[in-house]
Order: structure tokens, then sequence, then C-alpha cells
């Protein structure tokens, strides 16, 4: 028998979170961990000098619940800029927000894919979102996030194929874009509103930052819970714990297989990163880059080296491919040789954009090392339509509360986001509270 009143199963963003509230009301709490370090799906290695999250992953710096716990000096943020170069039809196209940064705005008008009336549209759309509150668009209408974009806001087929298909099947994890608008919105408002960063040593850092505000001891790791048994944590080493509250704060998987049957199997999506390096100083490449045509396994491309110099050590550059949908669970030899394929070819035709970006761009590709591959089968909980509804995003904490002393926490539960982790915890521990 334990003296802490809550036993949270899950170092996870959502547990984190959950954790700190409590502490913060003076509730006692023990959180249990399978694994070695706090982050769940968010987690930085350190391989060869290089530091590699698994899995492509950024902090969107106007996340809410973001600002309110997380100190982002601390982080020492680096940002993407805002947009994207498109690969399509054989060159390189530039996509980004003109209203964020006015220099690209020629740049990105003769992007071939984009007409006038699509910005027009586009700067309704931003000047809307960003007069709405995040809560105010859980309770709008909602569709598939592709038939919004064709038939509610107009969007031409060749800005919807080149650019807004592969920016958001690289955040939604699935390419057919059946994603709920409302997810679509919060993201864009977002977008608009802040910055896609990363923290310069790695995404790690930002559970590392919110466990490290917990005292000591408040973490236990390499505590696998094999099941509840009532208000019994029995772990796989056999060892038991009891509590008067539980939160089970794991991805919604686990949390199905731990409910005692309450939880409904979720939906997830799945992708994979591929990590390369050569022998060559990394340039300072902020762009994330673009298969605006489709072909092949690469969603996105981005050197995050460019963007933090930390991410390599001195002399190399880093890469991160990532993949999205089917292509993703292929065979592993023949998905990294794909992907280098595609790669190399990418990089053959010369930037007239940036031609100084990359030294070596245009020129013949050095050769480059693979480092690792990340498959990440249960990356993110789907968002199709009905999933995000108003009421209890905004304000019901019922399905939060599985039977009095059992509670639940998890972005499934909310956004598929560190927003949503975040949020999840916070309100169960607020929930606890009030019982």
């Amino acid at each position: 028998m334990t003296t802490d009143s809550v036993g949270i199963v899950g170092a996870g963003m959502a547990g984190l979170a959950c954790a700190l509230q409590l502490t913060s009301k003076g509730i006692p709490c023990a959180v249990f961990e399978a694994s070695d370090a706090p982050g769940g799906r968010i987690r930085t290695d350190f391989h060869e000098g290089f530091r590699l999250d698994r899995g492509f992953q950024v902090l969107q710096t106007a996340y809410p619940e973001a600002r309110a716990v997380l100190d982002y000096p601390a982080l020492k943020l680096c940002s993407f800029n805002p947009g994207a170069l498109v690969y399509t039809q054989g060159d390189w196209k530039l996509m980004a927000d003109p209203w964020r940064k006015p220099s690209t705005a020629w740049a990105s008008l003769n992007s071939g894919f984009a007409n006038f009336a699509d910005f027009w549209k586009l700067y309704r759309l931003r000047q809307r979102l960003l007069s709405t509150s995040v809560e105010q668009l859980w309770d709008e209408p909602e569709l598939p996030t592709i038939d919004y974009l064709q038939e509610k806001i107009g969007f031409s087929k060749s800005l919807i194929e080149a650019f807004f298909r592969p920016w958001y099947s690289g955040i939604f994890l699935e390419s057919e874009l059946q994603t709920t608008s409302r997810f679509f919105n919060f993201v864009f408002k977002m977008l608009a509103e802040g910055q896609a960063a990363l923290p310069a040593l790695g995404m790690q850092q930002i559970p590392e930052q919110l466990a490290n505000q917990l005292p000591q001891g408040t973490i236990h790791y390499l505590s696998p819970v094999e099941k509840i048994d009532g208000q019994t944590l029995v772990f796989a080493n056999g060892r038991k714990e009891s509590f008067p509250t539980i939160v089970l704060a794991t991805d919604g998987l686990s949390a199905t297989r731990l409910s005692e049957g309450f939880i409904p199997v979720t939906k997830t999506c799945s992708t994979a990163c591929l990590y390369f390096s050569c022998e060559i100083p990394q340039a300072p490449h902020r762009w994330l880059m673009l298969n605006g045509d489709g072909h092949g396994p690469i969603n996105n491309l981005c050197f995050p080296a460019g963007v933090s110099p930390d991410y390599a050590p001195a002399g190399k550059t880093l890469i991160s491919a990532s993949v999205v949908g089917p292509a993703a669970h292929g065979d592993p030899e023949r998905l990294q040789s794909d992907v280098l394929q595609q790669i190399e070819s990418w990089f053959r035709h010369k930037s007239k954009l940036f031609p100084r970006s990359i030294p070596w761009w245009g020129s013949p590709l050095p050769q480059l090392e693979h480092l690792r591959t990340y498959r990440i089968e249960h990356a993110l909980p789907a968002q199709p339509v009905g999933k995000l509804s108003g009421s209890r995003l905004k304000h019901d904490f019922r399905p939060a509360m599985l039977r009095p002393g059992l509670y639940i926490a998890g972005d499934y539960l909310e956004t598929a986001s560190i927003q949503g982790a975040l949020v999840s915890g916070r309100r169960v521990a607020d929930a606890i509270a009030s019982y």
C-alpha cells in the first residue's frame, strides 16, 4: 500500500501534465513508466553524435496549454520557416505564408499551382480563424478535410494536391485527408498564430522539462503495469501497489488493454521516419520540403540540423525523411532503398529560389549514410468526423472517469497533439481534485 493518493500509469505528456497539476494542488501522486525516460511517443536518441527524434515532430508554439506549462526560453526553440518548398513537375516551388514572410509573396504566387483566387481564400480563412477561439472551433460544422478544402473553401485542385495534401498528410499521418475539418482548422490557426519549432537539443527536452518540475522520486521508470485489479496496479514483475485513485495516461491501445474493457479500441495512424547523414557541413536550411507530385514514398523531408545545429556533429548534414501510409509498412530494406533514390532524384535539380541554401544541391550527391529508421505503427490517434465534439472538449469531464477511482488521460481523448495530451492530463487532475 502506498501513501500516495493517485497512481498514474504512463509518463508521456498526459501523465506528466496530470502529475504536475495534482502536485500544484497538494495532491501526492506516483507515476509509473514502462520505459527508461519520460515522453511516451516524444523521445530523442543520441546516435553517433546526431540527435534523432523518434519520428518527425515539431512543437507548435501557439499551443495554449504548452505556453502555460513550458518554459520556451529554456528549451531554446529553433523555428522552421513558415511554409514549404514543394517538389512538383520536376522542379522546386515555394509555398510560404506571405503574411508572416512578405518577401516570399511573389515566389509563392508564381508557384504554378496556386492562383490569386486561392490566396484570397487563404486570406479569408486565415482572418476568420485568427478571430475564432479554439473553443469555438469544436462547435463548427464539420466535414472530412478533403471535402472541406474542395467544397467549403473552394481551393483549386492543384493547390490541394501539391500543397495541402502532403502538408496535412504529414500532420494527420493519413493521406486521404479524412480527418475532421475541426482539427484542420485548429492546426491552421496554430500555424498562423505561432511557429513550428524544435527544441535545440531535441524534442525529448519537452517531457524532460516537465518531469524535472516534479518532486524527486515521483516518476518510477522501468515499471510496466501488467493489469489493474480494482484499485491495485499489478506490475510485470508481480509487484502490487494500491491507490484510492488511478489514472491511465497511456496511449489508447494500452488503455484499452488495461481498462477492464471500458475503452473501445482507438484507431491509429502510422508513419516511418528515416535518417541519413553525409560528410558535408550542414547548411542553415529551415524549409520543410514536400512531395507535391505524390510519386515515391517520401511525404516530407527536412534538415533538422539546419534548424538547430545541435542535431548533428560539426561538418555533417542530417536528413530526415518521413513516410505516411502503406509505404511505411513495407519491407525495411526496400523502403530504405526507395527513399534514398527519391532523395537523390530530388536534389539533382538546383533550386532557382535558393541557389545557395544547400551547397550540394544540383551537384553530384555526396554519399548518404543511413543512420536509423523508426517505424511507428501507432504514431497518432485517428481524428475522423465526429471525434472532436464541442461539449466534451470544452466542458464535460465525465468521459475521463471510467468508474469511481479510475480515470483516463491522453491525446486520443482530445486533439491528437501535444496540446491535446497536456489538456487531457490537466483536466483529469482538475476532475480528481473536485470529485
